[in-house]
């Protein structure tokens, strides 16, 4: 119930005095053009290296969406790479195992957090590039 605690608010804060939710972050899926595009452009970037299968990526999801609902993460670009077929971005960032989050500063990596569901690491890493 926490996670959908803050969705609760902005849509009774919409219903009730007409005010506009902010702009969200909405989930790409992950193409090397795509993260190239936004380290140009300076932007901070999350990427989530998912599975299908993966429970914890599971839990993972609706904590991080619910963060990139927050007004602080409404500038940023987040990206999905799926695990099992994207081994490249793997490769090229060292990424070992799936339901890893990692947090971009344009080109530079500034922290990331590998196998958690927790709300506070996951939080502590997107707040990091900011």
């Amino acid at each position: 119930m926490r996670v959908f605690r803050p969705l609760i608010i902005s849509l009774f804060a919409v219903l009730i005095f007409g005010m506009q939710p902010a702009a969200a972050a909405e989930w790409q899926r992950y193409s090397e053009a795509k993260l190239e595009a936004a380290q140009a452009e300076g932007k901070i970037i999350y990427v989530a290296v998912h599975a299908s299968w993966c429970i914890i990526c599971k839990r993972q999801t609706p904590v991080i969406d619910a963060l990139l609902r927050e007004k602080q993460f409404e500038d940023t670009v987040a990206l999905i790479v799926d695990f099992d077929r994207q081994r490249g971005f793997l490769r090229k960032y060292n990424v070992p195992v799936q339901a890893t989050l990692i947090a971009f500063r344009g080109r530079e990596e500034i922290s990331r957090v590998m196998y958690s569901a927790n709300p506070r690491d996951l939080r502590a890493v997107m707040e990091s590039a900011l």
